[in-house]
């Protein structure tokens, strides 16, 4: 073969192996390390500074979804973040719920091979409400019994008094929903944070296990244990009244399905709430048992992210431990 034609054939098998690398050698990037974000109530005390915060002075009622909220899932919050001017914050109109009577065919009877039905601890009763009450923070068109919210399970160093940080509620159902009325005492009210950061400024926590008997004795969080955070926002930066659940991890996000409404007041402030039960997976039932505790965050650092104390109603309560919650039963008086 004459040396020109072979040297033509290498030149021309030289450019295919060289086409044929550059398909095979590269790769796609990886996905970038997905960040650790904090838990809520954990041990996490970190403080960040922020400016432009100041106290409620005077009372004042704010109504919102959690639509109303941007989740700031993306970075942490900001050292030098600026609070945003108050703003008048618009309610968002919710589907009118729809009464229906108490339903009656709900699971009453332990999981087979499971546990009992009813943790261990103080009991919460929840009356069926009739008709649905209007979310307006003022929960004095329905009644149920007040229990209230005393112990310090985080951060007692920070605990001065019941003046510095207390509560009562009252927890009340229909076929649809779950109420909550809340009124916090708080000598100092701070919240400037939200989406998954609402923890770190006064704000409300409810746990919820909706299924008891299935794993009883279990330890540790798992997809029927629930960890959903209120705030009451803070007109004074901008920020309105908003839900985020933790817990479980596949339903991690902002809420927007939870109706929130707030009253600010000399000492504190009040919230009601309602919560879809569809939320928690719970089809709802007279004489029903759910694993329950409810908290209030408190931060007394003006401008600052930090919880500071969490009181709660159940003195056992340990967040990753349902067997430490209490006991919530829907009722029909």
């Amino acid at each position: 073969m004459p040396i020109r034609q072979q040297k033509l054939i290498l030149w021309a098998f030289a450019l295919f192996a060289a086409s044929l690398a550059c398909s095979v050698s590269g790769s796609e990037p990886t996905e970038a390390a997905q960040s650790v974000t904090p838990t809520a109530n954990l041990t996490l005390t970190a403080v960040f500074s922020v400016a432009g915060t100041s106290n409620a002075t005077q009372p004042a009622v704010v109504t919102a979804s959690a639509t109303s909220a941007q989740d700031n899932a993306t970075s942490e919050p900001s050292a030098t973040a600026e609070a945003t001017e108050a703003a008048t914050l618009q309610p968002t109109i919710l589907p009118t719920r729809v009464f229906l009577p108490p339903p009656s065919n709900g699971t009453t009877t332990p999981y087979p091979g499971g546990g009992p039905l009813v943790h261990p601890g103080p009991s919460v009763t929840a009356f069926y409400i009739s008709p649905s009450p209007i979310i307006d923070g003022d929960y004095s068109d329905w009644s149920s019994i007040t229990y209230p919210i005393s112990n310090v399970t985080y951060g007692s160093g920070y605990y001065l008094n019941s003046d510095d940080i207390s509560g009562s509620f009252q927890v009340g159902w229909d076929a649809t929903h779950l109420y909550i009325g809340i009124e916090v005492v708080d000598n100092k009210f701070v919240q400037i944070a939200n989406g998954k950061w609402l923890y770190l400024g006064d704000s409300i926590e409810i746990l919820i296990d909706s299924d008891v008997s299935r794993d009883y004795d279990d330890t540790s969080l798992n997809f029927d244990d629930h960890q959903l955070g209120i705030s009451p926002g803070s007109p004074q930066a901008g920020v309105p009244p908003e839900a985020y659940i933790w817990y479980p991890i596949s339903k991690r996000g902002p809420t927007p399905v939870v109706e929130i409404a707030v009253i600010l007041t000399s000492n504190g402030y009040k919230i009601e709430a309602a919560i879809p039960l569809s939320l928690f997976g719970i089809f709802p039932a007279a004489d029903q048992h759910f694993g329950f505790a409810i908290s209030i965050s408190d931060n007394d650092a003006a401008g600052r992210y930090w919880q500071q104390t969490l009181v709660s109603n159940v003195a056992t309560r340990r967040l990753t431990n349902p067997t430490t919650w209490g006991d919530l039963v829907l009722s029909v008086p």
